[in-house]
């Protein structure tokens, strides 16, 4: 059996909000739940967990040699490329918003490719329960203040 599961009042509570508020409540409410997104991004890249919380697997050994270039032993800092390339303002249009990685190499670490293990940093396929509290959260805040 597939189904949805959600809390389908808050979200109604929600359109019925943007709704009395118009177009610049929406785009106040993505505007805030795209900076929360990029916040969970860095905050992954922090803590070296993917969006559903569980920690990226270690380096092997051999990278540690790398240490002395500079590069702090967690994976997906060699450079911090990657990391950079994570926008601190996505890209905003109409009633939504995207986050992407850049480098070439992205979908190889967001998925994994031969010996190098998958560590997602962007929450595809799916949105965590915890992101989805922390976007409808700040959401709503947005909404409160546009109202006010």
């Amino acid at each position: 059996m597939a189904g949805v599961v959600g809390d389908f009042a808050a979200l109604a509570l929600l359109e019925k909000r943007l709704a009395s508020l118009g177009k610049r409540g929406t785009r106040d409410a993505v505007k805030a739940m795209a900076a929360e997104a990029s916040d969970l991004v860095a905050e992954g890249f922090r803590q070296s967990t993917a969006p559903s919380g569980v920690a990226w697997r270690p380096l092997a050994k051999a990278r540690a040699r790398n240490r002395r270039r500079g590069d702090v032993g967690k994976p997906l800092m060699d450079t911090g490329r990657l990391r950079a390339s994570v926008p601190a303002a996505p890209r905003i249009s109409g009633d939504g918003f995207v986050i992407t990685a850049d480098p070439i190499y992205a979908a190889t670490h967001q998925y994994g490719r031969g010996p190098i293990p998958a560590r997602p940093f962007l929450p595809l396929p799916d949105l965590p329960a915890s992101w989805a509290v922390r976007l409808r959260d700040v959401a709503f805040e947005a909404v409160d203040s546009a109202a006010e």
